[in-house]
């Protein structure tokens, strides 16, 4: 497939065989630096790109991990180490993060600049050895944050050489059928404050959302659903039957993922603490399994 040839991918899947240190620069068919990433031992410690909207910070304030205040405080502290520490690493010693959730929204800012950069990586790519005095606890191979990015692209690629037509959105009467189907049994359970529907290419389809909680319902598709590699094994595991939802504890609440086949759609709920996640598990599975299942509690 020609996605897999991409020289950044490429490049990085070199270094990663090498077990390289330094540093990377992307530039563009114009000769602009676009971005860079840091290689320590092959593996990709942080990525940088011009054209990425948040920084980690911002993202996890946007995600309501953590509240403008505790914002505010780490990064003051951030300034005045002047990057000697990393604002994650402040946020998980203070105890504001645990080292789950630093790795998972570290993975899903990394692969945001990652996108961006795949996208430019159309001019010289550059690597520069750099032997670095401290190395980052949290990094990853490029294998984890591409995945879901280029597997997306051979697909779009099988579809543009196989289907001519390119298929239609969801018909209205798909949308009532999701409603009362996917989004309304999940949303009854007491303590439920999001659950939405959103295909393989993360968009959103339809969403129920608690009136005094606000979230962006398009983000959590973008962020989430391409930033987390499991989708793989998800869809995988519930073709064969199996239950497999993802489980995210966030400081806002605990997230639950999981792959319908029989729609061939994601839905994602969000649920306060003491929500009663066991009902939810057995709405899902019943999803999961193509059996009508309903209530709340």
């Amino acid at each position: 497939m020609r996605s897999r040839k991409n020289p950044l991918y490429q490049r990085l899947l070199e270094l990663y065989k090498t077990k390289a240190n330094g540093m990377l620069y992307i530039f563009n068919s114009k000769g602009e630096q676009k971005g860079s990433v840091v290689v320590q031992e092959g593996e990709i410690a942080w990525a940088m790109a011009r054209d990425q909207e948040l920084t980690l910070g911002e993202l996890l304030l946007s995600q309501k991990v953590i509240n403008k205040e505790i914002f505010e405080e780490v990064n003051k502290i951030y300034q005045v180490e002047k990057g000697r520490r990393k604002l994650g690493s402040i946020l998980m010693e203070k105890g504001y993060i645990t080292e789950d959730e630093l790795r998972s929204y570290l993975r899903m800012h990394n692969y945001m600049a990652l996108k961006a950069l795949l996208e430019e990586s159309r001019g010289q790519i550059l690597f520069r050895k750099k032997d670095f005095e401290k190395s980052e606890p949290i990094r990853f191979s490029p294998e984890e944050l591409f995945s879901s990015f280029m597997k997306k692209k051979e697909e779009e690629e099988m579809k543009r050489l196989y289907e001519p037509a390119s298929q239609a959105p969801p018909a209205n009467s798909d949308i009532a059928l999701y409603q009362e189907q996917i989004l309304k049994p999940l949303f009854e359970i007491n303590g439920c404050l999001f659950v939405g529907v959103y295909n393989k290419e993360g968009e959103l389809i339809d969403y129920l959302r608690r009136d005094d909680f606000e979230i962006d319902p398009i983000s959590i598709g973008a962020n989430i659903i391409f930033s987390l590699t499991n989708f793989r094994d998800a869809i995988r595991l519930s073709t064969l039957g199996e239950v497999n939802n993802l489980i995210l504890r966030l400081q806002t609440g605990i997230l639950l993922i999981q792959y319908l086949p029989n729609y061939d759609l994601f839905v994602v709920g969000l649920f306060e603490h003491n929500a009663n996640l066991g009902w939810a598990n057995i709405v899902l599975l019943s999803l999961a399994k193509g059996k009508e299942e309903g209530g709340s509690t």
